[in-house]
């Protein structure tokens, strides 16, 4: 799915990956606690340190708890009570990021994370439309989201299960990073793409978007659309471009996994992330 318009401002999820720096403080002041490491029963392999970076109000009561992983891996938790459980991880980047010979591949790749996952290193095996079936079981919903700047994935269940908040986690940690990008599958997806690109030009106010930025930005692009690309684009991406542009754009510190519902965030965090 394309989408044109994003309100989120901050969005940097890679559980199995090592950086070097540590986490940063928190800039607004805040006591930032380290909370003991743990080994999630789904094996994922984790960072050496979690530390809780911060809490803030709403001003509608809801109160938001913000952690780090040593990786620069953040995740959010906003308690909902009552409410069903949306987990939804935000990847910094979309089709500014793209240059112009590869224009809607963020798009694509998008798309590709419903194709199936490695399963490797105790990451959830999914075979292409796994994620819908495991997660409408769970008697929940799914689906993902590419803009200008943002590509995001999410999933949202009733909590009928006590292990339904960990399936979910497990489902879109597998989707977003530990992607199989098979090359028969970026063939096969190439065609569906390329029909909703056409349907994207077929949409005047989207159309009207896009040459308003064109022309305000100043920006020079091949492209049909910014967001979608091009069916030439896509048709001649290959498996290297897209692994190489996988790689660069879906590491830990360019992620943010954001959980709210009727959950409790140390424990979420602690046992669960």
């Amino acid at each position: 799915m394309v989408r044109n318009v994003s309100n989120i401002k901050f969005v940097p999820f890679m559980s199995g990956y090592n950086a070097t720096n540590a986490a940063q403080t928190y800039k607004s002041g805040v006591t930032t606690p380290e909370i003991s490491n743990t080994t999630p029963d789904f094996g994922i392999k984790l960072p050496q340190k979690y530390t809780k970076i911060g809490e803030e109000t709403l001003s509608n009561g809801l109160k938001i708890h913000s952690y780090k992983l040593s990786n620069g891996y953040k995740v959010t938790i906003v308690p909902m009570k009552d409410s069903p459980a949306v987990v939804k991880n935000y990847v910094n980047v979309g089709s500014m990021n793209e240059t112009d010979d590869i224009k809607g591949i963020s798009h694509f790749l998008e798309h590709m994370a419903f194709n199936g996952t490695i399963g490797d290193n105790g990451y959830e095996k999914l075979k292409c439309g796994d994620s819908f079936k495991k997660i409408d079981n769970l008697g929940g919903w799914t689906n993902a989201s590419t803009s200008y700047a943002v590509t995001d994935y999410v999933n949202s269940t009733p909590l009928l299960d006590d292990k339904d908040v960990e399936e979910q986690i497990r489902i879109i940690a597998a989707m977003t990073e530990n992607l199989a990008l098979n090359e028969d599958m970026i063939e096969k997806e190439k065609s569906p793409v390329s029909s909703e690109i056409n349907m994207i030009l077929d949409n005047p106010e989207t159309i009207a978007i896009d040459q308003t930025l064109r022309t305000l930005f100043n920006i020079k692009s091949s492209a049909d659309e910014l967001v979608g690309g091009s069916t030439k684009h896509i048709t001649n991406l290959t498996k290297e471009k897209v692994k190489e542009y996988y790689d660069k754009y879906y590491t830990p510190d360019n992620m943010n996994l954001v959980i709210t519902g009727d959950v409790e965030p140390d424990k979420i965090y602690s046992e669960k992330v």
